[in-house]
């Protein structure tokens, strides 16, 4: 006799039944072993999502049922990211000073050096108890997702920083560190790109058009200084890859008259014409290659 259930519903109820229960012994696991190390738990969870129902008991654990139930979830204290354990080679109260050599002066450098990195082996060199120390460890790796389902692929130590302090700045100290800032930023941009070149990270990372539009909506409906935020973004990114030396876009012209410079007199108008075919040819490939990862990456081609 033919089940009057259709298939889809197995489908629906299938995955979270097999999923649920999996994940959250799992995470169970971790609760155990972080109690046994002494680890302190700030949340339990059942499920991802809004908090259903749920309790804190005598320790401070907060253990809810949440409304999606794909799996679940512990939250260790001072956890960046859930069920992230801090690395056993470093301790509450370490202060680090540099990362393979490179002096820390602020949280900051630590996110910079390590977000982009996942899975490199670094030496961390902390101060604990008026004693430096080197600690030999491995950049974690994680996909996260941003509230609009937005995943990347970064580093992380599993560590946390004091309480952070914001400070007004001045417009004269305002313009340094915002220039600053910004070749963090692209010097992000080139590390990335590097990385992509010698097959660290995906070129399903790269994005064109389409995402941008899709991302510019959503920085839009978190406000302003979100949307502004973003829009200088998106800026020092146009004006990085338009510096690149590639005819057709400014940096070609710019090695133009490089290598005018150099040679005591122009490049002939057929070495110019083919250059530049040759880098608009460049140009098209890659806007139609990132249009395509953009489309292929929307819901509704299933990704």
């Amino acid at each position: 006799m033919e089940s009057a259930i259709p298939l889809w519903v197995y489908y629906v109820l299938g995955f979270p039944l097999l999923l649920g229960p999996l994940v959250t012994l799992h995470e169970l696991g971790h609760y155990l072993v972080g109690r046994w190390f002494g680890v302190e738990a700030e949340a339990f969870s059942v499920g991802f999502g809004k908090e259903i129902t749920g309790f804190t008991d005598k320790r401070g654990t907060r253990w809810k049922l949440c409304a999606l139930p794909l799996g679940g979830y512990v939250q260790f204290k001072g956890d960046m990211n859930p069920a992230s354990m801090p690395d056993g080679g470093m301790r509450e109260g370490d202060r680090v000073v540099a990362i393979d050599g490179e002096p820390v002066r602020q949280f900051s450098d630590i996110t910079d050096r390590v977000m982009m990195f996942p899975g490199r082996d670094v030496t961390i060199d902390v101060e604990r108890a008026g004693d430096r120390i080197s600690i030999p460890l491995t950049i974690g790796s994680t996909v996260e997702e941003d509230s609009f389902g937005n995943a990347s692929r970064i580093g992380r130590l599993g560590i946390y920083s004091a309480p952070i302090a914001w400070e007004p700045v001045g417009l004269l100290a305002a313009g340094p560190l915002a220039v600053e800032h910004s070749l963090k930023l692209v010097d992000m941009m080139v590390t990335g790109i590097a990385q992509i070149f010698t097959g660290e990270r995906s070129v399903r990372e790269l994005g064109g058009p389409v995402k941008i539009a899709k991302y510019s909506g959503e920085q839009l409906s978190l406000g302003l200084t979100s949307f502004v935020n973003f829009a200088a973004l998106i800026s020092l990114n146009l004006a990085f890859i338009n510096l690149l030396p590639i005819p057709a876009l400014d940096g070609g012209h710019l090695a133009f008259y490089a290598a005018e410079a150099v040679r005591r007199k122009p490049v002939g108008p057929r070495g110019q014409e083919l250059a530049f075919r040759t880098g608009m040819a460049l140009v098209l490939m890659l806007m139609i290659f990132v249009t395509i990862n953009d489309l292929v990456s929307l819901p509704i081609f299933g990704s």
